[in-house]
């Protein structure tokens, strides 16, 4: 098993982690209808490590996602979704005053909520990607 940049375990392609990915894709797609061109993001589903649920690495345009977050509920999804792209995309750093950054997720963002604070981030940038 390959592990990614953080050196967590991808999981191998199967029928599930297959839809599971298609998930994540679609939340990435819903971000690109929100800011227009946004650069292609790898997506990897990862083996489940302690209470970590997604991975990102700022600049670098690849996303982990672990499988229990996938298989959880939509909206924790979309929360980690958005939060891992704002890392990746947009080079932001964990603000605890942020319903979408909070390094921890006791209460996820809402879909509206992931929305305004993805496009603020977005037109916040500075790595090249505007609204």
């Amino acid at each position: 098993m390959k592990k990614n940049i953080a050196g967590q375990k991808n999981l191998e392609m199967n029928d599930q982690v297959f839809a599971f990915r298609r998930k994540v894709i679609a939340l990435v797609y819903e971000a690109n209808k929100l800011v227009p061109n946004l650069p292609r993001v790898e997506v990897r589903i990862v083996e489940n490590e302690g209470n970590t649920l997604g991975v990102a690495h700022m600049g670098v345009k690849h996303i982990s996602i672990m499988r229990s977050v996938v298989a959880d509920n939509d909206d924790i999804l979309r929360h980690v979704v958005f939060h891992e792209l704002v890392h990746t995309l947009f080079g932001v750093r964990h603000n605890k005053k942020c319903p979408l950054m909070k390094a921890l997720v006791d209460i996820p963002a809402t879909k509206q909520e992931c929305h305004d604070l993805f496009k603020k981030y977005a037109k916040q940038s500075t790595m090249g990607v505007a609204v």
